[in-house]
């Protein structure tokens, strides 16, 4: 069985606010146990405008892949800065403080979570 998903069909997820860390941003879950029958892996595409960011946090459950699309931003990931490109991936491991900003707008990318189906199952904890 496939699973297609358009990104114009599917709504951003407005749940992931500011209180949560989401700062300017929309977030589109393509490919998440609500809208396919995957048990590992979660894939969503970003939007952020300058401004945009995703405040530092970590996953207990799930490594993260980001593909950067479109612009450029600032990864930091246990203190260090990574200014991420289109084309760049960048890995995750579990358990690693990390956040995002944007740099250059507006940035677009994906962002697979390899461990769980959802952000609610990646055991998502923002740092406050």
């Amino acid at each position: 069985m496939a699973i297609v998903n358009n990104i114009k069909d599917v709504k951003p997820d407005l749940t992931l606010n500011d209180e949560k860390g989401f700062t300017q941003m929309e977030l589109r879950w393509l490919i998440s146990d609500k809208n396919a029958p995957v048990t590992m892996v979660t894939v969503g595409h970003t939007y952020k405008l300058k401004g945009g960011e995703h405040r530092s946090h970590y996953h207990t459950d799930a490594d993260e892949i980001i593909y950067m699309l479109k612009g450029k931003a600032i990864e930091k990931i246990e203190g260090e800065d990574i200014v991420l490109s289109p084309g760049d991936c960048c890995f995750i491991p579990k358990n690693t403080i990390h956040s995002h900003k944007v740099i250059e707008d507006p940035v677009e990318t994906l962002c697979i979570y390899s461990g769980a189906s959802s952000i609610e199952k990646t055991g998502y904890h923002l740092i406050e």
